[in-house]
């Protein structure tokens, strides 16, 4: 009983300490919470924060308030950046004096065109070392999105004279028949019922000039729509640089003609480009750059084009007829010169012979003679252009194959065009492809009577006054002036103090309001066809209207494939120097891989340099191997041969097998990374410098080798590799107009700067897109055109870059920069936002200059304005300078939040893991226990004295 009694006093005494200690806890807590109040004064902060802290109430208030810290930080994640692009549609014969009569008003052309894809997404696709076009691969969602300003116009009737004349008067027939020029009925008889082709570099000088003059060359992108008078009824034509086959056959089979030629002893690729060089003169301009005599007059042209920049029509007919009758006078000038020659020195150079002063003796001399002729004039009178020469050179010396015929062509500048009058044509892969180009891709130019059509659409007003309204008809306007007042009141309630476009848009609705109720101002009925219709439609304005909004089609494909061309699935990054080396592993001695119709090595250099930003440093070498005296290259070689049987589709449209041999490249990767032929271990995270090494394979089979089985060359994540095999002419699975096109395969160099392009700057073919619907690769063939090494239309092996990929290689830095550094922003923003705020991490105010993040976000996001309008105007080496800054503060952002988010938790932890006990409560709880200890003591040995023995 004694000892219930002492346990339950030790139990209140220690519930009653316990008891003291909690209230003694709750006061101590309570006046730390205060005393921390009390001390949070003369805080250092930013002024942008002072309206804020100005008390330490509100400054705990509005801490508490924010949530978190991103959100008091004012942060945000950055769900887009727009990039414009401006864009010029030109439309050539539509005021009635081209084909079919068919004219396009000014109000159709705006209502059509002018708000085609307004803004794209930047597309990635799935192409790249491990990835095939054919498989299901998911892309990362991306930042930037392109905005287009497009600017519509129509030219002068005079430009559409000068373009048929460039046309008609250098037709050359598909069968290498010759004609006299003298336009008398036989000759224009025989033209009849026939197929021909034109240089589409003629029609290109002409556009370029056009162009300049109009100052639209420098600052913006241009789509030329054609619609020119047909030759001859019953004939057709289109585009192709080089001649025919039968010409060619010509040309290989009367080889005396070249005799007296200057070019008649090109052995190497290094006498092929002394040719070229010689033929620039005294004076030099890197690729693209402006010639300084001519940047005045650019700049001028440039600050007239700022003038009506934001003209969303901008006419320019009057323009182009003053260039109109300024060209015809020039010809006039000199068509009367004794000899082509005579041209020879007003000759401007450019690295592609399609400037206008290179074409100008060209466009005064008819080709309609026979092709020997010819031949003769641009070899020895002066007529046509160097890079026309070494075509011939190539001719007599190996059989080569025409180009592919096509209504659509890609210049060297920065603008294309589109033939609706040529063709129709069609091309693309013959087995196994989407997307081909068909017959009737392009729309054909209606028969229609415009003038009957447009008249047929009153407006409303002279309507409702020619004829009286039945009941529905009224009841139909008053629902129409019902539904615009709901709209008005919902939209419009403050419309004065809105910006410009909801203002601009809120004054239409309440004059088209006031227009319905007094019937008496005109009201075109297009804004009212949603209830009334279009009573006065006619079947000649359907069709119009059907090939107006195919038209519209097409060229909204054309922004996609041609001007914003998509990215690869693998790192872009600017490298200020990068050094290409071409090592040639050969396993053989029978014929030169560098001769200059092989590798032309020159030619390459050339090419590739056209790529380079200014002020970037671009430095080349090669060498070459044998497999003979390298035994681990021999087998690294053999270890990644393999063999394929695959279809084909003959000349005679038979379809057949064939075995192929081809080099698995992630096999052959692995090889040369373990064999380290060049010892080169440099990484793409190297900020300066970038090492591409180009291996080259030359084999001397018979046979054709491919790289992953279609391949002439392929760019994986760390190098390029690429084949040369003994065959000259190749059929391929790619079909031009019903025949099969060539490649080859002695020559790689289209191939090999193809995949550099790639590897380089992330240059992706003109066909490719990406369908997010089947997440996978889609293609489209339209622009697969021009003479650059990514057209499959073009099979002569000496390719040129144009303007049009230049600037996506630079515009693929500058995207794939801004990505990167959004991603770190987001990431840090994300971070901030997450972290909460309390009064535990409170002090943060304190101990970390959190007002430096703020100011660094502004400063980031005011950076991204800015190269978004540098993009705007072309400018790419500012813009990527600054973007190359831009990318090191947000990562720099990044740590900071890091920074922040950590000393935040660690606040936290400290906070949870700092109570204290009071020392009075401290020894109490000791004295406490030790009492309690005696106590126990003390009875349990009473008890055991007391216990007596049980004796049985």
């Amino acid at each position: 009983m004694m000892f219930k009694i002492s346990f339950l006093i030790i139990s209140i005494y220690v519930l009653a300490a316990i008891a003291n200690i909690s209230h003694k806890n709750q006061y101590d807590e309570r006046f730390d919470i205060i005393d921390k109040i009390d001390k949070i004064e003369d805080l250092d902060l930013n002024a942008r924060f002072n309206s804020i802290i100005n008390r330490q109430s509100t400054a705990i208030k509005t801490w508490i308030d924010s949530q978190n810290i991103g959100e008091f930080l004012y942060l945000q994640k950055t769900k887009s950046l727009r990039l414009k692009i401006p864009v010029n549609f030109l439309f050539v014969g539509f005021n009635g004096d081209g084909n079919k009569g068919f004219d396009l008003t000014d109000d159709s052309l705006i209502e059509w065109f002018q708000h085609i894809e307004h803004s794209i997404n930047n597309v990635i696709v799935p192409i790249g070392e491990d990835q095939l076009s054919s498989e299901k691969i998911p892309t990362p969602q991306t930042h930037i999105e392109y905005a287009f300003d497009i600017h519509v116009s129509k030219l002068d009737s005079m430009v559409t004279t000068l373009i048929e004349d460039a046309i008609y008067w250098h037709l050359r027939s598909e069968m290498g028949e010759s004609h006299n020029d003298s336009g008398d009925e036989e000759h224009v008889e025989s033209k009849k019922e026939q197929l021909y082709y034109t240089n589409p570099h003629l029609v290109s000088s002409l556009l370029s000039s056009l162009l300049e003059d109009l100052g639209l060359h420098t600052s913006s992108y241009t789509i030329v729509i054609m619609n020119p008078n047909p030759p001859k009824d019953g004939s057709s034509y289109g585009y192709r640089t080089g001649y025919s086959n039968a010409e060619l056959k010509v040309i290989h089979d009367n080889p005396d003609v070249f005799k007296e030629s200057t070019i008649k002893n090109v052995t190497s690729d290094y006498e092929y480009i002394k040719i070229l060089k010689n033929a620039r003169g005294q004076t030099f301009n890197e690729p693209g750059e402006i010639p300084q005599q001519q940047q005045q007059q650019q700049q001028q042209q440039h600050d007239q084009q700022q003038q009506n920049y934001n003209f969303k029509f901008r006419d320019v007919s009057k323009a182009s007829s003053v260039w109109a009758n300024t060209m015809v006078q020039v010809f006039n000038k000199h068509r009367y010169y004794k000899s082509p020659g005579a041209f020879k020195n007003e000759c401007k150079w450019y690295d592609d012979g399609e400037e206008y002063g290179c074409q100008f003796s060209n466009l005064l001399t008819s080709e309609n003679s026979d092709i020997l002729s010819q031949v003769k004039d641009i070899l020895y009178n002066g007529v046509g252009t160097v890079y026309e020469q070494m075509y011939l050179f190539n001719a007599k010396e190996f059989e080569i194959k025409e180009n592919c015929l096509v209504d659509s062509w890609v210049s060297h500048k920065r603008f294309a065009f589109i033939d609706l009058t040529a063709g129709p044509f069609e091309w693309g892969p013959s087995i196994g492809g989407s997307g081909l180009k068909t017959t009737t891709t392009l729309p054909r130019v209606p028969q229609v009577n415009t003038s009957t059509t447009d008249n047929s659409i009153d407006p409303v007003a002279q309507f409702i006054q020619k004829r009286e309204m039945s009941a529905i008809e009224r009841n139909k306007i008053l629902e129409e002036i019902s539904m615009l007042e709901v709209i008005f009141e919902n939209t419009c309630q403050n419309y004065m103090d809105s910006d410009i476009y909801n203002k601009e848009r809120c004054l239409n609705i309440l004059e088209n309001i006031q227009a319905l109720q007094a019937n008496s101002v005109e009201v075109n009925i297009d804004n009212y066809d949603l209830l009334l219709g279009n009573r006065n439609e006619t079947p000649g304005n359907n069709d119009q209207d059907n090939f107006v909004s195919k038209l519209g089609s097409v060229i909204s494909q054309s922004l996609q494939h041609l001007i914003v061309q998509p990215q690869p699935l693998f790192r872009i990054k600017y490298y200020h120097r990068v050094r290409f080396q071409v090592i040639i592993i050969a396993e053989h001695q029978d014929y030169n891989p560098r001769d200059y119709f092989h590798f032309n090595y020159e030619q390459f250099k050339q090419e590739i340099e056209k790529l380079k930003v200014p002020g970037q440093e671009f430095t080349f070498s090669i060498k070459s191997l044998s497999m003979a005296d390298d035994k681990g290259l021999s087998l690294a070689y053999q270890q990644s041969l393999n063999t394929i049987i695959s279809p084909v589709i003959t000349d005679e449209g038979i379809f057949a097998t064939r075995l192929n041999y081809f080099i698995d490249s992630k096999e052959m990767k692995q090889q040369l990374m373990r064999l380290n032929t060049d010892g080169h271990t440099e990484s793409d995270d190297m900020a300066e410098s970038k090492y591409i090494p180009i291996f080259i394979f030359s084999l001397s089979s018979r046979h054709p080798v491919f790289i992953d089985k279609v391949h002439q060359a392929k760019s994986l994540n760390n190098m390029i590799l690429a084949v040369q095999s003994n065959v000259f002419n190749y059929p391929t699975s790619f079909s031009c107009n019903g025949q099969q096109s060539s490649q080859y395969l002695l020559n790689p160099l289209s191939a090999i700067l193809g995949a550099t392009a790639l590897h380089l700057g992330g240059l992706v073919a003109p066909q490719y897109s990406y369908s997010e619907a089947t997440q996978s690769v889609q293609t489209r063939w339209q622009w697969s055109v021009g003479d650059n090494p990514l057209s499959k239309t073009y099979s002569f092996p000496f390719s040129y870059f144009n303007e049009f990929q230049r600037d996506t290689i630079q515009r693929n830095y500058i995207v794939s920069s801004l990505e990167r550094s959004i991603q770190w922003m987001n990431r840090g923003s994300a971070l901030l936002l997450n972290q909460k705020t309390s009064m535990a991490n409170f002090n943060l105010l304190k101990t970390y200059p959190v007002e430096e993040i703020t100011k660094e976000f502004g400063i980031i996001r005011d950076q991204w304005r800015l190269i978004s309008e540098l993009t705007e105007r072309l400018e790419f080496k500012k813009a990527i300078q600054l973007c190359m800054q831009v990318e090191k503060l947000s990562y720099s952002f990044y740590l900071k939040t890091e920074d922040i988010n950590a000393i935040s938790l660690i606040t936290e932890c400290e906070s949870s893991d700092s109570f204290h006990l009071p020392k009075r409560t401290i020894i109490m709880s000791i004295v406490t226990l030790l009492i309690l200890s005696i106590t126990i003591f003390t009875l349990s040995s009473l008890y055991k004295k007391k216990t007596k023995l049980k004796i049985n």
